[in-house]
């Protein structure tokens, strides 16, 4: 921490490309629409694609000062819209970053309870015509926590808190190689099995499959821009795919687990921020999606987490501390 800090301290970047709200509490409400969508691709081309329904909107909070960021959200009741034909989702995700000149590190956890599968037609081609909703997979549950480090190579005029936090504003278009680490654990389990009873012929491979628990690294390599439009708007563009090892085990109904070999995997995150300033005001509509995809014994296995998002915010000013001084606040 210490190290990171002081690499902040001494930075110094081209006020003339970067205009800097970090010495202000940049808090902005959002609202989301998120989603977490499991894709099972199994030996014989059959493919079962499990989905949340937590609705929308999700409701958010996104607070950044100088280098802590913190993002929370989860849906409200009544508040959030639910299609009553796609079962019901509760979810909670919450995101901590430290976003230097240099070193951008970010981490998120996301917990999901109920999906549905979304493509009953993969099995049953007639579904809808005996059904008036979807398979539901109410007890079906998910955690994901995800972590990556990226090293940008242009600090001087490139701001990648522009693009994550909005606590600066790039006011010249510049954009930035990275190459970083990110790390994922997935843990998606059940009281029963995955497969509903109508669908254990066409996937018969997974029938006793209650769960999967793998535990993931990569090597990510990419890009990001940003582009001024014009005066206080800006659109901004990241991709950076990896490569990745993955290890786990499979759970079945009879309470056995089946180790998972070491397997090369994919690890990807993509992002895309339209982004308003002014000397208080600030907002976003902005777009991000994680991706990994690996094999299990003869599966394939995506896990994709994809989030849309409109905020407003405000910048406040903060009290002299001597408590959040020592440790860079």
């Amino acid at each position: 921490m210490f190290f990171l800090l002081s690499g902040t301290a001494f930075a110094q970047q081209d006020t003339t490309y970067i205009r800097d709200f970090r010495q202000y509490a940049n808090l902005s409400l959002a609202l989301e629409r998120k989603d977490n969508n499991i894709a099972i691709f199994g030996r014989r081309g059959d493919n079962l694609n499990l989905s949340t329904n937590n609705g929308y909107p999700t409701y958010g909070v996104k607070f950044s000062y100088k280098w802590l960021n913190v993002w929370a959200t989860t849906n409200v009741g009544p508040a959030t819209f639910s299609d009553p034909i796609a079962g019901e989702t509760d979810n909670f995700g919450l995101a901590l970053g430290y976003t230097g000149d240099h070193w951008w590190v970010r981490g998120f956890y996301e917990q999901y309870r109920g999906y549905f599968i979304n493509n009953p037609e993969s099995f049953n081609e007639n579904w809808f015509d005996n059904n008036t909703s979807y398979p539901l997979l109410p007890d079906l549950r998910s955690r994901t926590l995800y972590g990556n480090a990226y090293y940008g190579f242009n600090e001087e005029t490139y701001s990648h808190r522009a693009m994550l936090w909005q606590s600066q504003e790039q006011i010249k278009s510049a954009g930035s190689w990275l190459i970083g680490f990110s790390a994922g654990y997935d843990h998606i389990f059940s009281d029963t099995t995955i497969v509903p009873s109508q669908a254990v012929v066409d996937y018969y491979e997974i029938r006793d499959v209650t769960g999967y628990e793998t535990g993931n690294a990569a090597v990510n390599v990419g890009y990001t821009q940003t582009w001024v439009l014009f005066d206080r708007w800006s659109i901004g563009l990241m991709m950076a795919p990896g490569v990745a090892l993955t290890y786990g085990v499979v759970e079945e109904i009879d309470g056995s687990n089946r180790g998972l070999d070491l397997e090369l995997a994919g690890m990807a995150e993509a992002r895309m921020l339209l982004s308003y300033h002014h000397d208080r005001w600030f907002g976003g509509l902005a777009a991000n999606t994680y991706l990994l995809t690996k094999p299990i014994q003869g599966d394939f296995f995506n896990n994709m987490h994809t989030y849309i998002r409109f905020n407003v915010g405000y910048r406040f000013d903060m009290p002299d501390s001597k408590f959040l001084s020592r440790i860079g606040l």
